[in-house]
């Protein structure tokens, strides 16, 4: 197992430490809890617990389960395999080795030891999975307050443009798009501003300027190419909103 430092500016990863486990080759997966203290590590029979503010990470680990033997259906054990911070703020796990109806979760993840209550074959899914279980790429970091690169204006308020206190709020619907998408803003522009889509290299390949007034406004995309692209609503001083757009073909 591998820690860095990651520098959310630069993208840049520091400081590595390292740890060896015993068993090498038997499959096991890592997470991280919600409020990002503590690390979670299954090997093979056995789920770890690191805390990440220990003055030593290693020396602070904890065994936070131990397989209890249990057999599915098929004959087949149910250890321990690939980890996922869902967004209910659960930590899930499959079975490794073998197709299996069963996931393993743990409840309450940023919990101090048995306090974050691992259940093992918790969950019975109505189809066999083989061994991996999906990657939720986690958008939820929020803001860094100080940070020169951060320009996230999230809130957790649900529907309509994402507000932040004083910032100009806004969205795209349908996303993920196929030809037309629809700029939504909090309130109508009060200058003339720019909207543009940013490719994957960080280049500006669409723009179309707004004028003041406009609170929603359709677009046609259907020139673009499939893939994952940045908007941003510029209007000389800042950038209300920042986020992807998926567009499919």
């Amino acid at each position: 197992m591998e820690l860095f430092r990651f520098d959310r500016c630069t993208g840049l990863l520091s400081e590595r430490i390292a740890k060896d486990f015993p068993q090498r080759g038997a499959p096991g997966g890592v997470a991280f809890s919600p409020d990002g203290r503590l690390l979670y590590v299954s090997k093979w029979d056995k789920v770890y617990q690191y805390d990440l503010n220990a003055p030593d990470i290693f020396a602070s680990e904890t065994t936070v389960a131990t397989y209890d033997g249990f057999i599915d259906e098929k004959g087949d054990p149910t250890r321990f395999y690939h980890l996922l911070l869902a967004p209910d703020g659960k930590i899930y796990f499959s079975v490794s080795n073998y197709n299996s109806r069963y996931l393993h979760v743990i409840e309450k993840p940023n919990e101090r030891g048995a306090a974050c209550a691992v259940r093992q074959h918790a969950i019975f899914l109505p189809v066999y999975n083989n061994f991996v279980i999906p990657n939720l790429p986690n958008p939820r970091l929020g803001n860094l307050p100080g940070s020169p690169c951060d320009t996230l204006n999230l809130s957790s308020a649900t529907g309509g443009p994402h507000q932040s206190a004083g910032i100009l709020a806004a969205e795209v619907f349908p996303n993920p798009a196929t030809e037309v998408v629809t700029l939504r803003l909090s309130k109508p522009l009060e200058t003339e501003s720019t909207f543009v889509l940013w490719n994957a290299t960080g280049q500006a390949v669409w723009q179309q300027t707004l004028p003041p007034g406009t609170q929603a406004q359709s677009f046609d995309i259907g020139t673009l190419p499939k893939g994952f692209y940045t908007y941003t609503l510029w209007n000389g001083q800042q950038f209300p909103r920042r986020d992807i757009l998926v567009v499919l073909r």
